[in-house]
């Protein structure tokens, strides 16, 4: 008996009663943010009609297929993004409140979407495939509506106290990106998912990490400057490349 009750208010025949704008209220708040992950298949052979595409695992918000009503509405939206120039394949995407998870690689394959992401994730090997081969590309962001910036760095570091594999995203990435009188405009983060720790480097603490390096390797080490001795009085790291500045900043 319980469970046919269930199965009755399942549906709710007196949706379609409701006012207009509280159905589309109920559809807004139908659909949640998510992880687009951006996969490619690549086609060979001359006997295929179209070529390369991309395509997601992550699954369609299940309002856009819920009726008609909700697929209009819902695709103010979300636009049918990732085409290719040969093959008509799209992901449903929602550039404002979704995150485009792409592989080593596919940015610069996906440049005609970079004006419209707003929250990016972009998954390497380690620091110096990602400087070799994806850093030029990301330096392009700069101007494109970028907010947020994930790095998942899927080298596998030991856990160990002395690991510091975030050293070189601090002190290379970080410095280049907002070590500047005009940063960046995007938060950055880096992540290493097998790091036991959970030690994120990002936009807000890279330079205190960086400290903290050269305080435990002080410790160890009495021929290092002493820590406070690379501190500016407005809270630069002397040791860091000079400070970029810019023609109109006036800070000189």
């Amino acid at each position: 008996m319980y469970l046919h009750h269930l199965e009755i208010m399942s549906t709710f025949h007196p949706f379609p009663r409701l006012p207009l704008e509280l159905r589309r209220s109920i559809w807004e708040m139908s659909v949640e943010p998510r992880v687009v992950v951006i996969n490619k298949t690549v086609v060979n052979g001359i006997a295929q009609i179209y070529g390369d595409y991309f395509w997601s695992p992550t699954r369609v918000p299940s309002a856009l297929h819920a009726c008609s009503e909700s697929r209009s509405y819902l695709q103010n939206s979300y636009s049918k993004a990732f085409k290719t120039r040969t093959h008509p394949h799209y992901i449903w995407t929602d550039f404002d409140n979704d995150t485009i998870w792409a592989k080593p690689g596919y940015l610069l394959e996906i440049v005609e979407e970079w004006n419209s992401i707003r929250q990016l994730t972009i998954e390497c090997g380690n620091f110096d495939r990602f400087w070799h081969y994806d850093m030029e590309d990301v330096r392009a962001l700069n101007d494109t509506g970028l907010r947020t910036l994930t790095i998942i760095d899927m080298a596998k570091p030991s856990g160990k106290a002395e690991d510091s594999w975030w050293q070189d995203w601090s002190e290379n990435l970080m410095v280049e990106f907002y070590y500047k009188c005009n940063p960046m405009p995007f938060y950055t983060r880096v992540i290493a998912p097998s790091d036991p720790r959970g030690i994120e480097v990002n936009t807000g603490n890279y330079i205190n990490l960086y400290r903290s390096n050269r305080k435990a390797a002080e410790a160890a080490d009495t021929d290092l400057v002493d820590l406070y001795e690379s501190e500016s009085e407005d809270g630069r790291e002397r040791l860091f490349e000079p400070w970029e500045h810019t023609e109109s900043c006036g800070c000189i």
